[in-house]
């Protein structure tokens, strides 16, 4: 299973598409019909529950079946909205909640009690979506095109981008194929990596007495995320660069493509003599670095697949990181 955090993102990212979409309808639009007059008043919520269910095939399509299935959609027809006046939302029941261990993330959730006459009390949190929109369209954008790039390295996993995405960004994962048990991770927002956060390598990475900072500069859920990277260098001025990592998917996984910006100076007047070391030494240090890093991530996977915790056969490229407890509805 995905961690918490990147089922949170995969839903605020669906619902900042949704209000794209919507921009978009608004500004293309100018009929004046009913159906078109109510468009404002709609919005999207999400009932996200972890449970039980059967498969019947029927042929062109699969049903999912079973009480747990039954429970999201009775929760689709609750009374958040008149009690909290949230139209933009998603409702994690408690079960939800555990099985994807969110912990602390859920303190900046409303909790939320419904009552059915037949099933009894159903326990879950709330997390308002309302600000998505406008968080998401202020983000920076952050990206180190191939062509650009002072350095690439690509690799292939059989698996889809929802869950490569947790071993290429998830701090205990990154401990394992940066190979740096001390990696510490600061900044983070209730509880949630993201733009902002901070990573600090340990010195023996780099050889240095002072570790290299990696900051969060760009953060997009399963597609890049990008740092802004401060290293240590011996002439006492620190050597800044991006690094970019993004998952593409293909029809047998994720293509991972990971690329470092041409590095400069933090004093400028350096810059010449930083990137005269980049190309005659320290590039080719670097791409072996990633290189080796890739290698452990491949193992991490295919260790995880010898151990049944994947099942490559049951995934393909279009594998939603919500499949099988998510359940979309609009009011």
């Amino acid at each position: 299973m995905i961690q918490g955090q990147t089922f949170l993102d995969a839903l605020e990212e669906i619902y900042y598409g949704y209000s794209l979409s919507w921009e978009r309808l608004k500004v293309k639009t100018d009929c004046d019909c009913n159906a078109c007059r109510l468009t404002p008043k709609l919005d999207l919520k999400f009932v996200a529950h972890y449970g039980s269910y059967a498969r019947q095939d029927h042929g062109k399509y699969v049903e999912l079946v079973g009480y747990d299935v039954n429970l999201v959609h009775r929760l689709l027809k609750n009374h958040i909205t008149e009690e909290t006046g949230l139209r933009a939302y998603a409702f994690l029941t408690e079960v939800c909640v555990q099985a994807l261990d969110l912990g602390e993330i859920t303190e900046s959730m409303l909790e939320y009690h419904e009552e059915f006459p037949d099933v009894g009390e159903v326990v879950g949190y709330i997390h308002d979506l309302s600000t998505i929109h406008d968080e998401k369209a202020q983000a920076q954008t952050v990206y180190v095109p191939a062509e650009t790039a002072g350095l690439v390295v690509d690799f292939d996993l059989p698996i889809p981008p929802s869950l490569a995405w947790d071993y290429l960004s998830e701090p205990d994962h990154q401990r394992k194929w940066r190979e740096d048990k001390l990696l510490k991770i600061s900044g983070l927002e209730k509880g949630r990596m993201g733009t902002g956060t901070m990573l600090s390598l340990s010195p023996e990475i780099f050889g240095s007495f002072a570790p290299s900072d990696e900051l969060i500069a760009d953060w997009k859920p399963t597609d890049y995320f990008t740092y802004q990277c401060m290293v240590p260098s011996a002439s006492n001025t620190k050597v800044r660069h991006l690094y970019m990592t993004e998952l593409i998917p293909t029809e047998g996984g994720t293509h991972v493509s990971m690329r470092f910006g041409v590095p400069e100076a933090q004093n400028p007047r350096f810059t010449w003599l930083v990137r005269l070391v980049w190309q005659i030494a320290l590039k080719h240090v670097a791409r072996r670095g990633l290189k080796r890093s890739a290698k452990i991530i491949k193992e991490m996977v295919q260790e995880d697949i010898r151990k049944g915790k994947i099942v490559p056969e049951q995934l393909t490229a279009a594998y939603h990181p919500a499949e099988d407890i998510l359940r979309l509805g609009s009011e």
